[in-house]
């Protein structure tokens, strides 16, 4: 009797089991279909799991094309962004949404599109911006300017634009340089003002955006005045260039032994050499990765064996080229050398600049913290309480691209890390209640150094020059 109802049950569990599998699966199925929903229309979900919601291109005018990438805009960047709304308020936001709508019909794609550009420049936060479409594969002016502390000179040239080689910039067409950028500041996603001077000039050779911003009336020919040592003024005519044209193209004329060893191998990951006349160790950190063809660990063994078998009296790390990635590659070196005599010795030196951005910030902090280094050179382009973390999404008709921040990284404001959504106590937050923002602009130096157009000309490292001659 037993064994019947053993038989039984066990036919009945084998009958239920196929429902039970189908209901788990279907409530899997549910709960699934619920975070991808609401991964595309909330924002209950942590900011880095959001995405943005699916659109397909309409068919219609150009203006009602405009109108519905306008509204997709509008609504997913607030929903994206961690924290859209820290600077500029959403009334203003929406108000310019409806300003911009009502005005479509009047403006050129263009200049719909920079207008979109710089409503998402007063988000306030340099990795949030939009790009159009058709400024992605910009067609660029044949010179490269750079902010230096003198002045907007041009330090890279074609074959064909090599005369204005160190020549300062002075005019746009017919307005002065320092009109020209005070035009352009409202479409720069800036943090600070190095991050302004390091935008700036890309704006500058955009053909598209002078002519679009009323700067210049024809994008394929833009005058621009240029000033020489001497103080006399040319005129040049220059006709925009491909972006891979410039890229391949652009130059500062000098060969790799013309250089100054800070500009060689801009290129390598990383790199060392030691200089015996100065019994300085020179070590260049270009991007927070390991090098495919020598990790990190094994070129930290060779720098330090450098340095235990030569006579160095100062390391120099040189971040001014690094514009971040991870890093958390450099910790075990930054470890090993707190417990090295030169960092006991307080004679290690850390170079940065306006292009030491986002991990390598994080890098000089920890060199700065805990071995003990000096920072030299110019501040930071970026805040130390910054969003960042990016992704993007595209409208679905014109092709601009919008990037936007899903993280706060709270660096400075040690005080508030017990708060929010703070990941292991490292100040990381990905809801939209980060901590209040330091005040802190930037990462400043503790050694300031002047950079010139005159020190480029004359291939000098006015930072190394300065640390060889101390003590």
């Amino acid at each position: 009797m037993k064994t019947t109802e053993n038989l039984l049950q066990t036919h009945k569990k084998q009958r239920l089991r196929p429902v039970i599998l189908a209901l788990l699966a279907s409530i899997l199925v549910i709960g699934l279909g619920v975070i991808y929903w609401s991964a595309r229309n909330t924002t209950w979900l942590p900011a880095p799991l959001r995405k943005a919601a699916q659109a397909a291109p309409i068919e219609g005018s150009r203006e009602e094309k405009w109108i519905a990438d306008i509204d997709y805009y509008a609504a997913q960047l607030p929903r994206l962004h961690i924290n859209a709304f820290h600077s500029l308020s959403q009334d203003q936001f929406n108000q310019e949404i409806t300003a911009l709508k009502s005005r479509v019909t009047q403006l050129s794609d263009d200049q719909i599109g920079l207008e979109l550009v710089r409503i998402t420049a007063a988000i306030g936060d340099a990795h949030t911006r939009a790009v159009p479409a058709q400024w992605r594969q910009a067609n660029l002016l044949p010179v490269r300017p750079y902010w230096f502390d003198d002045g907007m000179f041009i330090s890279g040239v074609m074959p064909h634009t090599k005369d204005t080689l160190g020549a300062r910039l002075v005019k746009v067409g017919n307005t002065p340089l320092d009109q020209v950028l005070e035009t352009l500041k409202p479409y720069i996603s800036d943090e600070n003002e190095m991050n302004f001077r390091s935008d700036a000039p890309m704006l500058l050779v955009t053909a598209d955006v002078l002519r679009a911003i009323g700067l210049v009336p024809d994008a394929q020919q833009v005058d621009m005045t240029f000033e020489t040592a001497d103080g006399s003024q040319f005129t040049r005519t220059l006709s925009p260039v491909g972006s891979q044209e410039y890229r391949q193209g652009i130059s500062n004329q000098m060969t790799r032994d013309e250089k100054p060893m800070y500009l060689r191998d801009t290129g390598i990951n990383y790199w060392f050499d030691y200089l015996p006349e100065t019994q300085t160790l020179y070590f260049q950190y270009n991007t927070c990765a390991q090098s495919p063809d020598l990790s990190m660990n094994k070129f930290s063994n060779s720098l330090f064996a450098a340095m235990d078998e030569n006579e160095v009296s100062r390391l120099v790390i040189d971040l001014r080229f690094n514009g971040g990635g991870n890093s958390t590659v450099l910790d075990p070196f930054i470890e090993r050398l707190s417990q090295h005599r030169l960092s006991q010795e307080g004679r290690v030196y850390v170079f940065i600049s306006r292009n030491t951005f986002s991990s390598a910030i994080l890098n000089a902090l920890d060199l700065q913290s805990k071995a003990g280094a000096q920072l030299v050179g110019e501040p930071s382009s970026q805040r130390l309480d910054h969003y960042g973390e990016v992704k993007h999404f595209t409208l679905p008709n014109s092709g601009l691209m919008v990037t936007y921040s899903t993280k706060y990284f709270s660096i400075a404001s040690v005080d508030e890390k017990t708060r929010g959504d703070d990941l292991a106590g490292i100040g990381i937050w990905l809801k939209n209640d980060p901590p209040k923002d330091s005040g802190i602009d930037a990462l400043r130096p503790d050694m300031p150094v002047s950079f010139t157009s005159q020190d480029f000309l004359n291939k000098r490292d006015p930072l190394l020059e300065a640390i060889q001659q101390l003590p």
